[in-house]
């Protein structure tokens, strides 16, 4: 038990950027028929906070936060964005995909941006890595807001205005289905439409 739930811990927190013990516990005992205690799981996740550390999850308190977080110092402003937001809870399967950190949900809007990159490059593994870039870089706070510092970073000024439209529209949808840590897991399109704005 202790492995798959250290997979818990590790895809929450991939998923969610901040999780508390009490949401781990209670995710994972609604997926899984052998039942957890809070008291469980603060035993297991402190004799396993070396393998946590490993897998970028660090333990604070009664919560595990992604590192990245920790790093940036981001720690008020994603629990600020996060409010009382509901959590996506994706069905067993999918979610422990998520305790490998390089996993993501391959939309249709991640594939056009990566067909269209191909196209401008003429190189798929460029586009592949480039779209996977973008993709990480939305899901930070201010992501959208700071895409023209990304583009300078990464050599990517297209001089063709009508690419350069194409390129902007195609990051937008992607940036719209992508999962976010401060929607807890929704995609802006899918909080929206819970919100009731589309």
């Amino acid at each position: 038990m202790d492995k798959t739930i250290l997979c818990y811990c590790i895809a929450l927190v991939n998923l969610y950027g901040i999780v508390s013990l009490d949401r781990v516990v209670d995710t994972y005992n609604m997926q899984n028929k052998d039942n957890i205690g809070v008291a469980e799981l603060v035993g297991i996740v402190n004799d396993n906070s070396e393998y946590l550390r490993e897998n970028l999850v660090m333990v604070q308190n009664d919560e595990l936060i992604a590192m990245e977080i920790k790093m940036l110092d981001d720690y008020d402003k994603e629990k600020g964005y996060k409010g009382n937001k509901p959590y996506y809870i994706p069905e067993r399967e999918e979610l422990l995909r998520y305790s490998d950190y390089t996993y993501f949900e391959r939309t249709k809007s991640y594939d056009n941006l990566v067909e269209f990159l191909e196209d401008l490059f003429k190189d798929r593994y460029k586009a592949e890595e480039l779209a996977n870039d973008i993709r990480i870089f939305l899901k930070s706070v201010d992501g959208i807001v700071n895409l023209g510092y990304f583009f300078e970073e990464n050599d990517l000024m297209v001089k063709d205005s009508k690419d350069a439209e194409k390129l902007m529209e195609l990051i937008k949808g992607l940036a719209d289905n992508t999962r976010l840590w401060s929607n807890n897991g929704y995609t802006p399109r899918e909080m929206e439409k819970m919100l009731g704005k589309r």
